[in-house]
């Protein structure tokens, strides 16, 4: 399982864990890329669909995503506005997501305020790291740090704060908090 794959399953698994979707989404494609998807929030009764966020994909020439542009639907002026982009940057390690938040005076994404490094470990875990932008001290302060496990191919494990999480791949919609006795075990270790 490739990086960023790994990383899409466990952020999917962990959304799809924690809240039950009053969400559709409609995918646009070219080729085999995405370009665009319409998320749409449900009425109570699941009869109407309401706009509520829009995505818009780049890449680069090696078909890696380079951009993540999200825009939030404006209810009262009938419009989509532009919200925050996330931007990929690849190196040899792995590659980092830089989020920026929508400039209106400036008309760009020029204020980025929070970043993640996903680096690349020999056996194939990833080293993760959460950084947000200080104003104070002009540089960026580190706000958490993770390491995710492959363990097999059917498992995924997640430390946060020191909490372990796992990820059975043949029931994506499965997190739950586990034990380092757990993970060790599934790593055969």
């Amino acid at each position: 399982m490739n990086l960023i794959t790994a990383l899409t399953v466990l952020i999917a698994s962990m959304h799809l864990a924690t809240a039950e979707s009053n969400y559709v989404y409609n995918t646009e494609m070219n080729d085999e890329v995405v370009t665009q998807q319409m998320v749409y929030k449900t009425s109570r009764d699941g009869r109407f669909l309401k706009n509520h966020l829009k995505y818009a994909f780049v890449y680069d020439d090696q078909e890696r995503l380079k951009q993540k542009e999200v825009m939030k639907w404006n209810e009262e002026k009938q419009q989509w506005e532009k919200s925050h982009s996330l931007y990929y940057i690849y190196d040899q390690a792995g590659f980092s997501v830089n989020y920026a938040l929508w400039n209106p005076k400036q008309a760009d994404y020029s204020k980025v305020v929070a970043k993640q490094a996903y680096n690349q470990l020999p056996g194939g875990d990833v080293a993760v790291t959460l950084y947000r932008w200080d104003e104070a001290s002009e540089d960026w302060a580190m706000q958490n740090s993770f390491q995710m496990v492959q363990a097999d191919n059917n498992l995924m494990a997640a430390a946060t704060d020191f909490t372990p999480y796992i990820i059975d791949n043949n029931s994506p919609n499965l997190l739950k908090k586990t034990s380092w006795e757990r993970i060790v075990m599934f790593s055969g270790q």
